[in-house]
């Protein structure tokens, strides 16, 4: 019989929440308290004392609460010490209050739920790309279209450098992807600007660009590190920097420096044919992650999630 209390965000032991993350292999720097603080209101499923957890992020609109998974934030679900079940993985699902109207949330790669848990269940796409070999290794499994932009991104003088300011690449990502992305509110990037400053100041993440030779920023990204992983979180190239293929060149470097050690290279995501075909040309391995739906609202209401 699982031991799963409904624990608020102000009652969390964050200093045990954080430890069961950040030492387990299921652990995504997403369900990280410093991350979550920063983007959200949330509260948590706890089994026992920190076995096991599962945040859940939640508004409120209407009169309903409802959790959710909010931008920027890849996979949630359930973290433990131990391997995550399909049993455990439903006994959390099944312990998620009543009082949230409506459940829509990613889990991680790592929970599973039982072909008939009855719960609606949309497998999400992510690739990752491991990184315990020589780099030469790794980039003979990149593809001739990846090797080609990159030898002509180097041929029009372009290199890497960690010269770059986070506030740039907001600036890039807004400037490229912004119009594409109307739902993000500029609340929503003041929030994840918080998280990336945490981050760059604990150890967390870094960021990086390619330049021109004349020393203009091409692309600019911010990666998040952890004791597992290297996440890809922020990036894009400027108009010209697009042009040159700059964001190949900047993964290229990234996986370059990082070849050879314990990590995992995520490149969040996607389920955007055109995303999913750039990341795929440098090799990954394909993850899948349920998204799950739970529907407790009144029929005549249809508009929560607008």
């Amino acid at each position: 019989m699982s031991s799963i209390q409904y624990i608020r965000q102000k009652d969390i032991n964050k200093k045990k929440w954080d430890e069961l993350v950040l030492n387990s292999q299921n652990g995504l720097i997403y369900t990280r308290s410093f991350f979550l603080d920063a983007m959200c209101q949330w509260d948590a499923l706890v089994w026992g004392d920190y076995e096991y957890v599962m945040p859940l992020p939640f508004k409120k609109k209407g009169g309903f609460k409802y959790c959710y998974t909010p931008f920027f934030m890849g996979q949630l679900g359930i973290s433990g010490k131990k391997e995550i079940t399909e049993t455990i993985c439903k006994d959390f699902i099944e312990a998620i209050p009543t009082d949230f109207s409506l459940v829509d949330i990613h889990l991680n790669e790592f929970n599973n739920l039982p072909r008939d848990s009855g719960i609606k269940i949309n497998k999400r796409v992510n690739y990752i790309l491991p990184l315990h070999q020589e780099f030469d290794l790794i980039a003979a499994n990149f593809n001739k279209d990846a090797r080609k932009n990159i030898r002509q991104a180097v041929s029009a003088g372009l290199y890497f450098t960690e010269d770059v300011e986070i506030t740039d690449v907001f600036s890039f990502y807004k400037n490229a992807y912004g119009h594409l992305n109307k739902r993000i509110t500029e609340q929503d990037y003041n929030k994840f600007y918080k998280v990336c400053q945490h981050a760059l100041n604990n150890n967390n993440g870094f960021t990086a660009g390619i330049k021109n030779a004349a020393g203009l920023l091409m692309a600019a990204a911010f990666f998040a590190i952890d004791n597992n992983r290297i996440y890809y979180l922020l990036g894009a190239p400027g108009s010209e920097g697009k042009k040159l293929n700059a964001t190949h060149l900047l993964i290229h470097d990234v996986i370059k420096k990082y070849a050879g050690s314990r990590l995992v290279f995520d490149f969040e995501g996607s389920d955007i044919p055109s995303v999913a075909s750039f990341y795929k040309k440098f090799g990954p391995v394909e993850k899948t992650y349920p998204h799950i739906g739970i529907n407790r609202l009144p029929f005549w209401i249809k508009w929560l999630k607008k």
